[in-house]
C-alpha cells in the first residue's frame, strides 16, 4: 500500500472510488469497470479524472479481494493510487476507504466519493463542486440531475399504477463530497441503525445533514448496461479517429444424428442436427467471424476454442453477445449484415423473417439492416450431397458516433 503522510493543517481533498462490485447487469466476462473504451478501461478513464488534478491529495481505490485485473493494467499514475480492500456493499467499501486514511486525514478534509463506472465526469462539474465547497457554510455537496421525465410507479406486474409527482425530485449522481469526520460518523451510524445506504448522501441525511445539490451536465452517466458503452463513447469523443470497417466470415458444419438445426438463433425441425462443439449455429458462427474479422480480433476459434469444455454445447447467441461487447469496447456498432446460407435442406424460405428478427435483436439494429438469403450449390460438393450446411457473412461496422 502506498504510504500516506499528513504534514499540513490545511484541508485536503481525498478521493475514494469504490470498485469492488461485479456489475452483474452488464453480463460481461469481467467486472464492468474493466471493460474498455477505446483501448483504456473504464476504471482508467475514471481514475485519470482525479490523478491528473493536483488539488487531490490521493486517490483511494477499493477493490474486491479476488480482483485479478488491476495488476494487469499499465496505469501511468499508479503511484498516486492507494489500493484498499473493498467490502460486500458499497457503503462497506467507502467506510474501509475512510479507515484507510484515518491516521492522516483531518476532520475537516473533504472526501470525494465517485463511482468507478462514471468515466464521463466533466471538468465543469468538478469545478462546480469545488465552488460549492468553497462556501463558508458548506457541509457537503453532490452532483445531481433534476427529474424532467414523467415518473410512473409499477404495480409489481409490469403495469403502471400511479404517476408520481416529480416536483423536487433529483437523480443522485457522483461525486458526492463531505467532510471526513462527518462522513465517517454518518456511515457508521447508518450501519448501526441498519439503514439502507444507497449512497453517501443517504448516510448524511440519516445523520441530520442535508447536502447541497449541484446540478450536473447530462453526460455524467453511470455505465450499467451494454448500450451505455456506446453512449459513453459518444460523450467522450473517442471515435473521431476511427474508420468504418468491413468483415467477412465463413463456416461449415456437417450433419449428425438429430431432429433439428439452429440457424441464426432459430430452431428449425429437420432430419438431422449440425455436428459441433457448441450448439452448431453455423449462421451465427459465420456472422461472429465476420464481426471479429472486421476488427482484426481473430475468429471464434480464438475466443471460444473447441478444446475448452466451457464452450461445450454453448448457446451461440450468448457467444454473439460476448462478441458484441468486444465491438462496443472498440468503439464500433453494426451498420448492416449480409448473410448467405448454402444448403440443400432444410428449406429456409418460411424461416427467413424469424432469423432476421433474431439476428437484428442480438445486433441491436432494425431488421431492414439484416439480409439473410438461402441458396443451394446445385447438387455439387458436400452441401449438394446434403452432408452439411455452409454459411458466409459480410458486415459493415461504423464508429458509434457516426450516424
Amino acid at each position: 500500500m502506498t504510504e500516506l503522510n499528513a504534514n499540513s493543517l490545511s484541508p485536503k481533498h481525498w478521493v475514494i472510488i469504490p470498485a469492488a462490485g461485479v456489475g452483474a447487469r452488464m453480463a460481461a466476462d469481467r467486472p464492468k469497470q474493466y471493460l474498455s473504451i477505446h483501448n483504456k478501461t473504464i476504471l482508467e478513464h475514471t481514475l485519470a479524472l482525479f490523478t491528473s488534478d493536483l488539488r487531490f491529495s490521493k486517490v483511494l481505490l477499493g477493490l474486491a479481494q479476488n480482483d485479478q485485473y488491476w495488476q494487469m493494467l499499465n496505469f501511468p499514475q499508479r503511484d498516486n493510487v492507494t489500493i484498499f480492500p473493498g467490502g460486500s456493499e458499497r457503503f462497506n467499501t467507502v467506510l474501509n476507504g475512510l479507515y484507510c486514511i484515518d491516521s492522516v486525514a483531518q476532520d475537516h478534509d473533504w472526501v470525494w466519493v465517485h463511482d468507478a463506472a462514471r468515466p464521463c465526469l466533466s471538468q465543469t462539474d468538478i469545478e462546480s463542486l469545488f465552488s460549492q465547497l468553497a462556501q463558508p457554510d458548506a457541509k457537503g455537496a453532490l452532483l445531481a440531475s433534476p427529474v424532467n421525465d414523467t415518473i410512473k410507479r409499477e404495480n409489481g406486474a409490469g403495469l403502471s399504477c400511479e404517476t408520481v409527482d416529480r416536483t423536487g425530485l433529483w437523480r443522485a449522481l457522483t461525486p458526492q463530497v463531505f467532510k471526513y469526520s462527518d462522513l465517517k460518523s454518518a456511515v457508521e451510524q447508518g450501519i448501526r441503525d441498519e439503514v439502507t445506504l444507497t449512497d453517501e448522501a443517504s448516510a448524511m441525511e440519516h445523520s441530520g445533514t442535508f447536502p447541497h445539490l449541484v446540478e450536473s451536465r447530462g453526460n455524467n452517466i453511470k455505465i450499467t448496461r451494454p448500450g451505455d458503452l456506446e453512449t459513453a463513447m459518444s460523450f467522450m469523443n473517442v471515435s473521431s479517429a476511427l474508420m468504418p470497417r468491413i468483415g467477412s466470415g465463413y463456416d461449415v458444419h456437417a450433419f449428425d444424428v438429430g431432429d433439428s438445426v439452429i440457424l441464426g438463433g432459430v430452431r428449425i425441425a429437420h432430419t438431422h442436427k449440425l455436428k459441433a462443439h457448441s450448439d452448431g449455429d453455423v449462421l451465427l458462427h459465420a456472422l461472429m467471424d465476420a464481426l471479429l474479422g472486421a476488427l482484426a480480433l481473430g475468429d471464434i476459434g480464438k475466443h471460444f476454442p473447441d478444446t475448452d469444455s466451457k464452450w461445450k454445447g454453448a448457446d451461440s447467441r450468448a457467444l454473439l453477445k460476448a462478441v458484441m461487447l468486444m465491438l462496443s469496447e472498440q468503439g464500433y456498432r453494426v451498420g448492416n449484415a449480409d448473410i448467405t446460407v448454402i444448403a440443400e435442406y432444410p428449406k429456409l424460405a418460411v424461416h427467413i423473417s424469424d432469423i432476421q428478427a433474431s439476428i437484428a435483436q442480438d445486433l441491436g439494429v432494425p431488421t431492414n439492416q439484416i439480409s439473410v438469403k438461402a441458396t443451394t450449390s446445385e447438387k455439387l460438393g458436400f452441401t449438394g450431397r446434403s452432408e452439411g450446411i455452409a454459411c458466409q457473412a459480410s458486415v459493415m461496422l461504423f464508429p458509434v458516433s457516426v450516424s
